[in-house]
């Protein structure tokens, strides 16, 4: 093991959760080999350079972010040099947190400019930290980004064994609103492959969370994927049942968006009855 995943980290734990999450928000379906993480020669830094280096490390962290945050390639270009500057510093002062945050950054950082090999291999280092780290939750957010990139490198069966590693995770450390998120990445996974008995079981399994945590408009949009995969299948009862109720909480929420997005849902599911007539009605309800 090396001195990278020895030393104890020098971030404030807030921070380290904070910018952990804002990382998986960004983008859910992050896509991700192994590389050996390279040894630690420096000597310790003084407690004073420490600090700085602390303090200069989290802010071109949070200023990678916001830029990824642009969407734009010259924004990706300037956030990947920030990641790697982090990833020096956390190196040079022994902090371990740094250093995962820093490569799962910069694994994002590929991901979102389609080099799925490269992110790959910075997800695969910050999950090596994270086990090491013993982060379990850090471990299962890393685990859905490799998942991703697996399933966007066309390796849906890789994808599907790191889904369900953390959905294990998630399910063990009572994190019920990652799970959900998770089984309907996964559901998305068994889509790509037309297995349409799991798709509709991980949709299932998370709109029970859904519904069990309140999340109204988890529930709402878990509904408007079931009702897009059981018109596919022809069960239209089921199809109209589960739009019709996406559609009232998307109403009782003021969602408009939400409410537009289901009536074109809807207008599909008639226009595959051939009643033309009657979705034209509902288009014209979602202009």
């Amino acid at each position: 093991m090396t001195n990278e995943i020895k030393q104890n980290s020098q971030y404030p734990h807030f921070f380290y959760r904070t910018f952990t999450i804002s990382l998986s928000v960004l983008l859910l379906s992050q896509i991700v080999a192994a590389q050996t993480l390279g040894s630690i020669t420096q000597p310790p830094p003084s407690l004073n350079t420490q600090a700085a280096a602390n303090s200069e490390g989290q802010k071109l962290l949070e200023e990678a972010l916001q830029l990824l945050r642009q969407g734009t390639n010259q924004s990706r270009i300037e956030a990947l040099a920030k990641y790697e500057q982090a990833l020096a510093i956390g190196r040079k002062i022994g902090d371990r947190a740094a250093i995962a945050l820093a490569f799962q950054g910069i694994g994002l950082t590929y991901l979102l400019g389609n080099d799925y090999p490269k992110a790959l291999e910075n997800y695969l280092q910050a999950l090596e930290i994270m086990r090491a780290l013993g982060d379990r939750y850090g471990e299962a957010i890393i685990l859905t980004s490799v998942a991703g990139v697996y399933s966007n490198l066309g390796e849906k069966q890789k994808a599907i064994e790191y889904y369900n590693q953390s959905l294990a995770i998630f399910r063990a450390e009572k994190k019920p609103t990652e799970l959900a998120s998770a089984l309907i990445t996964l559901g998305g996974v068994y889509a790509s492959l037309d297995d349409t008995a799991k798709v509709i079981d991980s949709y299932n399994q998370a709109l029970a969370i859904q519904r069990s945590t309140n999340d109204l408009a988890g529930v709402a949009s878990t509904l408007s994927n079931l009702g897009r995969i059981y018109t596919s299948l022809g069960e239209n009862q089921q199809a109209l049942d589960a739009y019709n109720q996406a559609l009232e909480i998307q109403k009782t929420n003021g969602n408009k968006a939400g409410v537009v997005a289901t009536l074109q849902g809807l207008g599909t599911f008639y226009t595959s009855l051939n009643q033309s007539q009657k979705a034209i009605e509902i288009y014209n309800q979602a202009l």
